[in-house]
């Protein structure tokens, strides 16, 4: 690296072209390698040394804002800095979500406590209640004070005119939009700022533990057949145009139930999904299937860890061995090391003529034709494959349907998080039934499909 001329342009433009790759294919991990590489070459001495501010700035830039788009894998510590040092340059990106990108880092973070993300929520609390961020550049009026417009000072504006309550009542927070003289005198820019710190504000006064507070999308079938996800709280249905969309890429497709056009009426229709209010008894099955979820989420993470140094052919005696033991913890705990680990394709080529692959391909066997097992074995990296495979192993360790589904729902979980989305939609949250199940596969012109 010694040989990077960073006062060479040529550098500089280079590095802003391979950003801007980055940014248009919104790659988060690339994005948050690209900023500590940058880093990296910055504090090496003879690159960044005897550099003048001028110089350094414009690279300073670039890794903020690759900060931004790869914030979810940041510490807490990096975040509120990034934050409270360059709050402002998070709006010089286009089609950014803070929101969504907030999401992320806490199931990044905190993916196995629920707890600790309840903890990190109240330290943003913090963060903003103390934040010094300027929002407009004339002073704000509270109570016949004349204050700096920090971010903790338009939180107490709000607070003066409906409480700390307010901040979980949309139309309160609308009211304080269309009524505040302080808020009036903001550019539109400005304005656009505010609304989403309050709205940051707010989402943080959720916990996670609570249905609403939650960060991850579920899927579910609505007692209608239909598909929706539960999503911070709301049961979303999602249009037949993006069911289509899924169908193309061999993801989610409702089970066919009920056909049933949506009253236009009953729902509000959105760009991508209609949101439906939740029923008192849907929301308390909703609210029963997700206690459930976390529930085993914790069982999941008292777990004892596999060794990573295993190899597969020990990994397998040791499945094996969990099966004939009925040894459910050890079972679940080779799984999820398989599952993080992305080695679910060549763990299974090791097994197609042992014992275990031979009695899958029986079990397949009683389910489909010969021409369509053959199609599974030979396809493994499918969704379908991969799901059909995980059913089997459920009923050889002998997991209840409700275990059988939570696991599932658990390791898609895993995926989603790894980067192994294709293998996301394996099960749902039946709301009929109250429990997690395995989305159910059919042979459809020679193949297996959701």
């Amino acid at each position: 690296m010694n040989h990077i001329n960073l006062r060479d342009r040529e550098y500089l433009e280079g590095f802003k072209n391979k950003l801007a790759l980055i940014m248009r294919n919104h790659d988060r991990f690339e994005a948050y390698k690209f900023a500590k590489f940058l880093e990296k070459i910055i504090e090496i001495p003879e690159i960044g040394a005897n550099l003048s501010p001028e110089i350094l700035e414009p690279y300073q830039e670039l890794i903020y804002q690759a900060k931004f788009l790869g914030l979810y894998r940041l510490k807490e510590g990096e975040l509120f800095e990034l934050l409270s040092e360059h709050f402002h340059q998070m709006f010089e990106l286009e089609v950014y979500d803070i929101l969504d990108q907030i999401d992320s880092f806490i199931i990044n973070n905190f993916f196995h406590s629920l707890e600790k993300r309840d903890a990190f929520k109240e330290n943003f609390l913090k963060f903003l209640n103390d934040s010094k961020i300027l929002i407009g550049d004339k002073d704000i009026k509270i109570a016949n004070s004349e204050e700096k417009p920090t971010v903790a000072n338009w939180l107490n504006d709000f607070r003066g005119s409906f409480m700390e309550e307010g901040f979980l009542d949309q139309i309160k927070i609308n009211n304080y939009f269309l009524s505040s003289k302080n808020y009036s005198f903001l550019l539109a820019t400005d304005k656009n700022k505010l609304n989403i710190i309050i709205s940051l504000y707010a989402k943080m006064k959720i916990p996670s533990s609570e249905v609403e507070g939650l960060e991850e999308s579920i899927p579910v079938i609505t007692e209608d057949g239909d598909l929706a996800v539960v999503k911070r709280g709301n049961l979303e249905k999602i249009s037949e145009e993006v069911k289509e969309l899924y169908q193309k890429i061999e993801s989610i497709s409702p089970k066919p139930v009920h056909q049933k056009v949506f009253d236009s009426e009953k729902y509000q229709s959105q760009d991508k999904v209609s949101q439906i209010k939740t029923s008192p008894e849907r929301k308390k099955t909703i609210e029963k299937l997700l206690e459930s979820y976390r529930s085993f989420e914790k069982k999941m993470k008292d777990l004892q860890k596999i060794n990573l140094d295993s190899n597969l052919d020990d990994l397998l005696k040791k499945l094996i061995l969990a099966i004939k033991d009925n040894n459910q913890e050890q079972y679940f705990s080779i799984l999820i090391f398989f599952s993080q680990e992305k080695l679910w394709e060549l763990f299974f080529k090791n097994i197609t003529q042992q014992d275990l692959g031979l009695k899958f391909k029986k079990y397949l066997g009683l389910k489909f034709s010969e021409n369509i097992v053959t199609e599974i074995i030979n396809n493994f990296g499918k969704a379908e494959s991969l799901s059909l495979f995980l059913q089997f192993l459920s009923v050889e360790i002998k997991l209840s349907p409700s275990e059988s589904g939570l696991f599932g729902m658990y390791l898609a979980n895993i995926f989603k998080k790894t980067k192994q989305e294709k293998y996301f939609p394996i099960v749902y949250g039946d709301l009929n039934l109250g429990q997690f199940v395995w989305r159910d596969i059919k042979e459809v012109a020679g193949k297996v499909q959701f």
